[in-house]
């Protein structure tokens, strides 16, 4: 008889402990969810929310001067058939293009 009830008390603990993982792993995996979910913007206008986003940048001062020179990088933009690098990457990538 005794055996049966120590049996009867396993099978609940170990319930009990199924059921106390799975309500901390469900607390856990929806505090993610919360946490990661994109904020409502404050106001409906696309304005309002791109007039927020530009009021979070930081504004620094000037750079720090780095000795930069253009040399350094070789040739400007690359001449072929009378068209320069950016020309031929705008026509590559553009549609509807008016020369």
């Amino acid at each position: 008889m005794i055996d049966i009830y120590r049996k009867r008390r396993f099978i609940l603990v170990i319930i009990l402990l199924v059921f106390f993982i799975f309500v901390v792993t469900i607390n856990t995996y929806s505090k993610i969810i919360t946490a990661s979910s994109p904020k409502k913007p404050k106001s409906n206008t696309i304005s309002s929310v791109a007039l927020d986003e530009l009021n979070n940048i930081k504004i620094k001062g000037r750079a720090p001067k780095t000795n930069y020179s253009r040399e350094q990088f070789g040739k400007s933009w690359i001449l072929k058939n009378g068209c320069d690098t950016r020309n031929i990457i705008l026509n590559r990538d553009l549609s509807n293009v008016a020369v």
